[in-house]
């Protein structure tokens, strides 16, 4: 998936360092188990293990073959050959490892020095979130497509979050049917699971947001400016941005495709954004008799054609009947470029293990090269030309990035340890 040369076959390590030693006892490997005798000494590494010191936690080990470990209070009988297995073998945890059939482990935290045992998992590339917004013309020759919109939205949603990534989305469109002296409009409101709740006018979630603004005919453009503020708090900084307005006519009084442009490069939230448009390709023929392929609406949408064109978005015809292959076209493009180059997620826990930002360390594996323990440098001005890597957040950390000189066009293999202490520059 990623558009760099960066063959992401990464390892996450998910360290298990869990269970320290006050009684500094560690399990040697083998058949008969040791009994309490070996308590208040540490043991050595069994014969074939192979040792890798962890960054302020000691040296820890693991590999040989064989079974069970015992501890300062072992039980007797040691585990039969493989009966810890995936390379934890012996001294895993502090306490007790009781042997027998199967090297069933049952230490008791203790205190430092933590000893880590190993557990494979398979890392996961960081995406870039998207947001949505959608413009809804909501005026009464748009009975139709509105309810197009209502009864499609959640399914759109619920197919690109299965995808993996994270979605947001926004409205901005009347909240309920109104008539005044000069206009009537028609209500949008979208059902749960986007909408908090099964009622109308909906409600807010923190995946939806509902600019609730009367959008008529030929104002879709001006109704987004007045409207953005709202989305203030809603919308990501890192996140990519995607508008789709839904009208059958073209843009009015107020904008045109240059100063809408204008404002969306300005707009730090916005700049990059692609513009969808969903309008009729065609416009008002009064000579079209039934049966021709002539349009639905008032104006062939001119100036959003000439936004999603100006933006490589999408044109969409308001006039069919079947909205299936719209919202498709529509989910393909949003996928697109999600992608973050050099960027994987950070696990918030692993087989019911939770752990913390600074319990992380990163190793690079180029081709033809050794591996090599990367620093954790502050942000990725702090890169420079050297290696390391950085998080998005270091308080709440989502996203681990290598920096340039690490992956860059390297190809390589990235190997992520969690449980000891962090190594940083």
């Amino acid at each position: 998936m990623s558009t760099h040369n960066l063959t992401a076959h990464c390892t996450a390590l998910i360290l298990l360092c869990s269970l320290g030693c006050d009684d500094p006892t560690q399990g040697a490997q083998g058949g008969e188990g040791a009994s309490g005798s070996t308590a208040g000494q540490r043991l050595e590494a069994p014969l074939g293990a192979t040792g890798v010191d962890r960054p302020d936690m000691g040296s820890t080990w693991s590999g040989a073959d064989g079974g069970g470990a015992d501890g300062g209070d072992a039980d007797g009988g040691g585990a039969d050959a493989g009966g810890v297995s995936g390379g934890v073998s012996g001294g895993a945890s502090g306490g007790s490892v009781v042997g027998g059939d199967g090297g069933a482990l049952a230490g008791s935290a203790g205190g430092a020095p933590m000893v880590c045992g190993e557990l494979t998992e398979s890392a996961i590339e960081a995406l870039k979130p998207v947001d949505i917004i959608w413009v809804i013309d909501s005026s009464p020759s748009m009975g139709e497509e509105i309810e197009q919109v209502q009864r499609n939205l959640n399914d759109f949603t619920a197919r690109i979050t299965s995808s993996g990534l994270d979605l947001r989305v926004a409205l901005i469109a009347s909240e309920r049917d109104l008539a005044t002296a000069d206009r009537d409009y028609i209500g949008v409101c979208i059902p749960p699971p986007l909408s908090a709740q099964d009622v109308c006018p909906d409600v807010d979630s923190e995946r939806y947001r509902h600019v609730r603004l009367n959008v008529h005919s030929a104002d879709p453009l001006q109704r987004f400016v007045e409207g953005r503020p709202q989305l203030d708090g809603f919308l990501r900084p890192n996140a990519l941005k995607h508008l789709v307005f839904v009208t059958d006519d073209d843009a009015g009084w107020g904008l045109d495709a240059e100063e809408f442009m204008a404002i969306i490069e300005m707009d730090e939230l916005l700049r990059g954004a692609l513009v969808h448009s969903v309008v009729d390709e065609i416009g008002y023929q009064p000579s079209c008799a039934f049966g021709d392929s002539c349009s639905c609406g008032d104006e062939r949408g001119e100036t959003y054609i000439q936004l999603s064109e100006r933006t490589s978005g999408l044109v969409f015809p308001i006039c069919e009947a079947d909205w299936s292959p719209l919202f498709e076209r529509l989910e393909e493009r949003v996928t697109e470029g999600v992608e973050l180059p050099c960027s994987y997620a950070f696990p918030p826990d692993s087989q019911g293990r939770t752990f913390g930002p600074d319990q992380l360390n990163v190793y690079w594996l180029p081709v033809g090269g050794d591996e090599a323990l990367l620093p954790q440098v502050e942000g990725a001005q702090a890169c420079a030309e050297e290696a390391g890597w950085y998080y998005d957040d270091p308080m709440n950390p989502s996203v681990i990035t290598l920096c340039d000189a690490s992956c860059g066009e390297v190809q390589g293999q990235v190997r992520l340890e969690f449980g000891c202490m962090t190594v940083k520059r």
